[in-house]
């Protein structure tokens, strides 16, 4: 499990899914939209470890995901035992989630707002033992960008808000599932000045999700996109820097071009007739293409290539020396 980790341009268009009837059947946006399915299922799972260092450690965790009422519970509870002799830790965690599937169409990039409303929850620390009740949720779909998860901790009862967004760009699939997730982790541990760890650590939650709204980008005219860099009129001196960061960051010498658009949408760059390369931008509606150019004058454009259409910005006119 990954979950013990925890420690825009334009005008979509919008969808509100309300969870009380799961996903009742949403309204298009416009004609033509998607629509969101029902929950597919619930899926719940447990986590739990026992550390070997610990004497007689006891460990329980439980999870259960109601697809007909929209509601996630968890609960995880450890207890160190009677202490023990080496350093060591007594982890429980349990996860549940809902799946609802939601249809993209011919979207560029969805912004999810998740609403969830936290109706009881406990949290206990005691000794060297900690707890927590996390809340997630993230989206996917076939070739997509990977999604933002953003997560919070809630402090007792009350509603939360999570929200994201999911590129598609022009090839991505049209069905995302989105996945609303409740956490609880609680642990005991020992470090290298502990000699007999004690104590209990539990953490339970019951979650409702009240509602999911789903902003849809780049569908009929986009808007035109705005560059950012380089400056009108400005002379650009070619510099060395790290263009992208994989495992080794290559360093790359040229120009950087920077601009805003709708977020997921195909950027194609040009000097007049001539492309000089296609990005898409981020799910802040962010691109960026670096390229090498040769000293001169030059009146470069941004075209957005929806898929209900084209709009192109303005020239940008700067030089390089």
């Amino acid at each position: 499990m990954g979950w013990e980790r925890f420690c825009a341009a334009g005008v979509g268009a919008a969808l509100v899914v309300g969870a009380a009837s799961l996903l009742a059947p949403a309204r298009a946006a416009h004609a033509g939209g998607s629509t969101a399915a029902p929950y597919n299922g619930g899926d719940h799972s447990t986590y739990m470890s026992c550390s070997p260092h610990q004497v007689a450690p006891s460990c329980a965790a439980s999870s259960a995901a109601d697809a007909g009422r929209g509601t996630l519970a968890v609960v995880a509870s450890v207890d160190s035992g009677a202490g023990g002799t080496l350093p060591g830790a007594v982890i429980s965690q349990a996860t549940a989630e809902l799946t609802p599937t939601v249809d993209l169409g011919r979207a560029t990039a969805a912004t999810f707002t998740v609403h969830m409303r936290v109706l009881d929850m406990g949290a206990s620390q005691h000794d060297m033992g900690h707890s927590y009740v996390a809340l997630l949720a993230t989206a996917s779909c076939d070739g997509c960008q990977t999604a933002a998860e953003p997560y919070s901790y809630p402090a007792g009862p009350g509603d939360e808000t999570l929200s994201f967004t999911l590129v598609r760009g022009a090839s991505g699939g049209h069905l995302a599932t989105l996945h609303t997730i409740a956490v609880a982790s609680g642990a005991v541990g020992c470090d290298d000045f502990c000699l007999l760890p004690t104590g209990t650590a539990a953490a339970h939650a019951r979650v409702l999700v009240t509602g999911i709204e789903v902003e849809r980008w780049g569908l009929g005219s986009p808007t035109i996109p705005v560059f950012g860099a380089p400056a009108p009129g400005s002379v650009v001196h070619p510099s060395t820097y790290e263009s992208s960061c994989d495992t080794s960051c290559q360093p790359f010498t040229g120009e950087h071009l920077t601009g805003t658009a709708e977020p997921g949408m195909p950027i194609e760059v040009r000097n007049g007739a001539g492309v000089l390369g296609r990005v898409v931008t981020d799910d802040g509606g962010q691109w960026a293409l670096d390229v090498t150019l040769p000293n001169g004058r030059y009146a470069v454009t941004a075209t957005a290539l929806g898929p209900d259409g084209h709009a192109t910005s303005a020239a940008r006119a700067f030089s390089v020396s």
